[in-house]
Order: structure tokens, then C-alpha cells, then sequence
């Protein structure tokens, strides 16, 4: 993969609000299954983490001062487990220990001891993503099929010393890592059969993944993308020029999605990052056209465009209310430092202020005159310096002059504690989303993100990345968990969001100890009973002794289902 093009996804991962629609209608009674399909859960697998492990071959010095691997800085893809048959992908993490700027250095991955000379594949390493960390990206290089039992991976940095200053200590390059290949039988069936399907509607391709809840729902999901583009488009005032391709996945990755040529969407039942799908195709959609115009913009501008056009991010968002909300808490962040580091800045408030300073703009000055802005920006060393130059050519105000009368309109506002508690409850939502990612799935966290090249997928029929996560029990609890505080935030009942949020803090403060809390601890037994069931729970909603599980069947229907269960002598039980 390109790393221009790798780059480009990343920065555009944050551009994209959440994804699901509300769930098709439940029709199916569940039945207890005694006989189900074991769960394939981490507890399950030949090792006790989520991920291969992985060891040093050698031992390393407590702090290097040289270029050196360590344990856990090889990830493997597809997560959390592989099957025979993968085609797997790694990310090698390298220490520059010398702080001499190394960069561009080979890396190989070989299949057993470099001495054998099965060489998997050679790249070099570089700055990769968001969180700009040393590392070799390996897509793809290692097709699976007809190995099957324990293998041994070697991973050598700079094999053919190229690095004559910085890398004095050879022996601390070298890492070998265990894993385990579960036979082609033990894959869940839905996966062994998927493969990339494509449909088409008025505005946009759609490419999805079979067995999955875009394949069940596709339709609603056209009929929803062709609403929000024809909205766009009239907000605008301009047209798309092509169709939109729109990939949907069965895994959360970032906050819903990111995009490139086309636009790849997170798509699943148990989106714990969820939102409104019709913000997503509103947000994508007016990239694309702010895209159109061609020029360079401030980050700032360029999300806050396509927030203010949207209407929200996650969902409709009246933006002053909310920023007001911001600056009565101290969580609001000044446009310059906020345009200078947009992307490590807090996600929620950084979105949220670009679209009302936009809406202040367009409100003040008319949307003509904020037109004119869009082809004003000049390069600058900071995007700071652009905003600002921008707005002295449009406005005849600088960048600070401009925020101060903006925030002068903020203060006159009466105070709004609907909103003031949406905003609060919202950031500390997103912050424990990102924080769970961080813990248990850093392949999904937005700055650490692992996306695959997917048109090379799609033409591959690859799918296992786009589809396979971590599952285990202890998983789907935490999830259904953010699942309920989401949801609670959108009805307006912050109680309920603060304790489920409290909930899942406790478990990652301990851990992974769901002892720590007590509803943590009843979502994970309720989800244990589901999947001892024969069913995956996607949301759970609990009320004292009685609970409803929203769930699909293991077998791998997408049918939803409702499972009522009840809690007697301290046991919980199906209906």
C-alpha cells in the first residue's frame, strides 16, 4: 500500500461520524439451544491473549540506546485469532533508542529461523498514522493455506545493517513470535463463506460483506444514502460528479470509518461507537464535494464543513448551545492551538467548535462570503497561519478578532443544562470508547488504526480483516455496555449513562477484573448465558432482576432477537 494513500486514510479516519440504523424488526422467538455451536471466545484458543504472543529472542537492555524490537510490538491481522487459510498481515514497531531520527531502514519477517531463508517479506520502516510511530507495515505477504498447528514467525530489524550510527547493538533487532494456525474446520462457518457483494442506488456503489447486518439491511441503507446526498448536494449548491463507493464493514474501527477513493463505513449491530448512518453519509458526501473544489484547507475547516453541513457529528447537534456548554465546563480549546494539533486534540469538542465557528461565520457574513473563504487558504507552516490569513483576505478580521466576538455571541446565550450534560456526557462517552480500544482492540483506536488497502481487499475477496474482532465474552460485555450509554444519551437520561460508563472504567481500572463492578458483572453473566444459548447479545438492557437481550444467533443468521431473561436466587436464566 501507497504511503501517501495509507496517510490520506488516516487523517480522514476522524471525518467520519457513526453507522448504524435502527435495527431491522424483530420477528424470530428465541428457543434455548443446549446443542449450539460452541463460541469461539479467547478462553478457547492455545494462548490466554486475545492476539499471538510474543517473545525475545534475546534479552534487551532495560533502556536501549540504539535501534531495538521488544515484546508486543508485533501485531498480527486478522484478530484475535487465525485460521489456515489466512492471508495475514503484520505491523513491526520499531524503538529509535538513540533518538537519531532513523527512518527508512528494511525490515523482514521470516517463517521459522532467517537461517533457513524463508523470508516472508522485506519493507522499511517509517513514521505510520496518526500517532506517527516507527513501523513496518506488511500487508497480505503470508497466505496460510495448508499450514495448520503451532508456527514460529522471526522478525529481524535492518537484516542487512544499513544503519551504521544508531544501531550499534545487533542482537536487540531480532524477535521471534509464536503462534498457533486453528484448522480451516474450526472457523465459524458465516466466515468461511464470506465473500464482497456490491449493490447500487441512485447516488452510490455499496460494497459489503456477505452473512453480515449490511447484507440483511441493504436496502434501508441505499434508501438512506440517497436521502442524505440529495440533502447535501441542495445545502451546497453543487452536485457530485460521480457515484459514491461506499464499503461497509462488520468491524468498528476509529469512530465508524475513514476514507480514501471511496468511503469504507463500519456497519455492524453492536456498534459501541454508534450513531446516525444518515451524519455519516451527509459528512462523507460534503468531503467529497469540499473535495471538488480542489485547494488546501485548514483540518478545522475541512471537518467542521462537513459537520456543520450534516447537521452534527454522531447525530443533529444545535452547535452554539453546545459550545456554550463547552465553555462553561473549561472544555473549550482556542482556534489556534485546536487548528495546530486538530487531530490529537479532543475528538467531540474539536469537531463541535469547527462547525459553530462555521455556523457563526455563515450566520454573521452569509454563506456566499464564507464561499469565498473555501479559496482563500494560502500553505502556511501552520494551519493556524492559514485560518488566520483566510479570514483577513474574506473578513478584513484575523483568526483572533473573529473568535473573540464569536464568544462574545456565545456568552449573551442563556445557559442550557439539557445541553450542557449532552456535551459532558458525550465527551467522557467517546473518551471511554477510545480508552476500551486502547485496552482491548488497539487495532480499532482511531490513531493506532489498522487499515488495510480495500480495494486490493475487495478485489482479493479478502474479508477476515474487515469482519473478524475480538469476541470473547468479556468483549461483547464492555461493548453492550458502551452500547447502553450511548443509547442513553440520545434519550436524555444522563443517570444511566454516567453508570454504565462508571461500569466500564471500573473493568479496565481493574484490569479486566469484572468483579470490580457490579453491572459490569451482570452484563457479562447475562452475556455468557446468551452464548451458552447459541446467541451473540448486541444490546442488553437491564432493569433489577429482569433483563432484555438483543441478540443474534450464532449460527450465523442476522435475524435480531429478543431474550428475556430473569434473575432467581442470584442466577440469571432464559425464559
Amino acid at each position: 500500500m501507497r504511503r501517501l494513500l495509507t496517510l490520506l486514510i488516516l487523517l480522514a479516519a476522524l471525518a467520519l461520524a457513526c453507522n448504524t440504523l435502527v435495527p431491522v424488526a424483530i420477528t424470530e422467538t428465541p428457543v434455548p439451544l443446549p446443542t449450539a455451536t460452541p463460541y469461539p471466545t479467547a478462553t478457547a484458543l492455545p494462548t490466554a491473549t486475545p492476539r499471538p504472543t510474543v517473545s525475545p529472542t534475546l534479552a534487551t537492555p532495560a533502556t536501549p540506546t540504539d535501534l531495538y524490537i521488544s515484546p508486543g510490538d508485533v501485531l498480527i491481522h486478522p484478530e484475535p485469532v487465525l485460521y489456515s487459510g489466512d492471508v495475514v498481515s503484520f505491523e513491526v514497531f520499531a524503538h529509535d533508542g538513540g533518538h537519531k531520527g532513523l527512518s527508512g531502514f528494511p525490515v523482514a519477517v521470516y517463517l521459522g529461523d532467517p537461517a533457513a531463508g524463508k523470508e516472508l517479506s522485506q519493507v522499511r520502516a517509517g513514521a505510520y498514522g496518526l500517532g506517527g510511530r516507527l513501523e513496518a507495515t506488511f500487508t497480505w505477504v503470508w497466505d496460510t493455506t495448508g499450514l495448520a498447528g503451532a508456527q514460529t514467525l522471526t522478525v529481524v530489524l535492518d537484516p542487512t545493517d544499513e544503519i551504521q550510527i544508531g544501531d550499534e547493538d545487533t542482537a536487540n533487532n531480532v524477535l521471534t513470535v509464536p503462534l498457533t494456525l486453528l484448522p480451516r474446520a474450526a472457523e465459524p462457518p458465516v466466515e468461511q463463506s464470506a465473500h464482497w457483494l456490491t449493490s447500487e442506488s441512485a447516488c452510490c456503489v455499496f460494497r459489503y460483506i456477505s452473512g453480515t447486518a449490511a447484507e440483511r439491511d441493504i436496502a434501508s441503507i441505499e434508501a438512506a444514502a440517497d436521502e442524505a446526498i440529495t440533502f447535501v448536494e441542495a445545502g451546497m449548491g453543487r452536485e457530485l460528479s460521480s457515484k459514491l463507493t461506499f464499503n461497509l464493514i462488520n468491524r468498528l474501527l476509529g469512530h465508524g470509518g475513514f476514507a480514501s477513493d471511496t468511503v469504507t463505513i463500519s456497519y455492524l449491530d453492536r456498534d459501541y461507537a454508534g450513531g446516525g448512518l444518515e451524519n455519516v453519509f451527509r459528512h462523507e458526501s460534503a468531503h467529497v464535494l469540499d473535495r471538488q473544489m480542489g485547494g488546501t484547507r485548514p483540518a478545522v475547516i475541512t471537518e467542521g464543513l462537513a459537520t456543520y453541513v450534516a447537521g452534527g457529528h454522531f447525530k443533529y447537534e444545535p452547535f452554539a448551545p453546545r459550545v456554550a456548554g463547552l465553555l462553561a465546563q473549561t472544555r473549550y480549546i482556542p482556534l489556534r492551538p485546536l487548528a495546530d494539533d486538530f487531530y490529537s486534540s479532543q475528538h467531540e469538542t474539536g469537531y463541535l467548535e469547527g462547525a459553530a465557528f462555521i455556523t457563526y461565520l455563515v450566520d454573521t457574513f452569509g454563506w456566499d462570503r464564507f464561499a469565498t473563504l473555501l479559496s482563500a487558504f494560502q500553505p502556511a507552516p501552520k494551519d493556524s497561519a492559514m485560518l488566520d490569513a483566510g479570514l483577513r483576505l474574506t473578513y478584513n478580521k484575523g483568526l483572533d478578532e473573529l473568535e473573540a466576538d464569536w464568544l462574545a455571541s456565545l456568552g449573551a446565550l442563556p445557559p442550557d443544562a439539557r445541553w450542557q450534560t449532552d456535551i459532558a456526557d458525550t465527551i467522557d462517552y467517546y473518551d471511554t470508547v477510545r480508552r476500551y480500544q486502547q485496552a482491548d482492540d488497539p487495532s480499532a483506536y482511531f490513531l493506532t488504526a489498522w487499515i488495510p488497502d480495500i480495494e486490493q481487499a475487495v478485489r482479493r475477496d479478502i474479508t477476515a480483516d474487515y469482519s473478524r474482532h475480538p469476541a470473547a465474552p468479556e468483549n461483547i460485555a464492555l461493548e453492550t455496555l458502551l452500547v447502553r450509554a450511548g443509547r442513553a444519551i440520545n434519550e436524555g437520561d444522563p443517570a444511566t449513562t454516567g453508570r454504565c460508563l462508571e461500569a466500564v472504567n471500573a473493568v479496565l481500572e481493574a484490569h479486566g477484573d469484572f468483579a470490580a463492578d457490579p453491572l459490569a458483572h451482570d452484563y457479562l453473566l447475562l452475556t455468557r448465558v446468551a452464548l451458552e444459548s447459541g446467541y451473540e447479545p448486541q444490546r442488553i438492557a437491564l432493569d433489577g432482576d429482569s433483563a432484555v437481550v438483543t441478540a443474534t444467533r450464532l449460527d450465523g443468521s442476522t435475524a435480531l432477537t429478543e431474550l428475556k431473561l430473569t434473575r432467581t436466587n442470584g442466577v440469571w436464566r432464559m425464559n
